[in-house]
């Protein structure tokens, strides 16, 4: 009874490294310091940088780990931007979707999208803008999980190695490791 257990646990595990892999890679690609993995809790922590726009909008995270910050609905580099912090809310579940597919369970994405849905307010007055914006996230996860599934995988099972749990410097690793060899 214990193997079963045991290898239930695995599998979870294996799940939840290739979902948060997803979440950490997305983050690195945003510029992003990747802090820690943990696919035992579930969840990626990372420092964002502080992000100026020439229109006046921001997002700024705190030391409490929140984020302040202020979108303009008609600017083109705020919508670039937004649809980047989107995507690395999407990317977790796209990242099941596309390489564990027997496994996905779209439910699992549920934080990740109330996650997302906090950077609504700025665009409540233009939903036609927060839905394409949102559509253009989900995209962009979409194609970042298909041009870097080895990346995430490698993210995954270095996780997964690790015991559940992956310090930002050996992510960091992996995927300066992974840049390296496609250049």
């Amino acid at each position: 009874m214990q193997r079963i257990v045991q290898s239930m646990n695995q599998k979870s595990i294996k799940y939840l490294a290739c979902h948060e892999a997803g979440h950490a890679f997305a983050r690195a690609k945003n510029g992003d310091a990747v802090l820690l993995i943990d696919a035992i809790e579930g969840f990626v922590s990372f420092k964002t940088p502080d992000w100026n726009c020439g229109c006046g909008g921001y997002l700024h995270q705190q030391e409490s780990g929140g984020v302040v910050f202020n979108f303009n609905p008609n600017c083109k580099d705020c919508d670039l931007y937004v649809i980047g912090v989107l995507a690395a809310n999407y990317i977790g579940a796209a990242a099941t979707a596309i390489l564990m597919p027997d496994d996905h369970d779209p439910q699992d994405a549920e934080c990740d999208y109330a996650a997302a849905a906090e950077f609504q307010p700025p665009y409540n007055a233009v939903p036609e803008k927060w839905k394409a914006l949102k559509l253009a996230a989900a995209r962009k996860a979409e194609d970042l999980v298909g041009i870097s599934a080895a990346t995430i995988l490698s993210l995954k099972d270095a996780t997964v190695a690790a015991g559940g749990r992956l310090d930002g410097c050996r992510v960091h690793e992996i995927l300066d490791s992974q840049t390296n060899t496609k250049d």
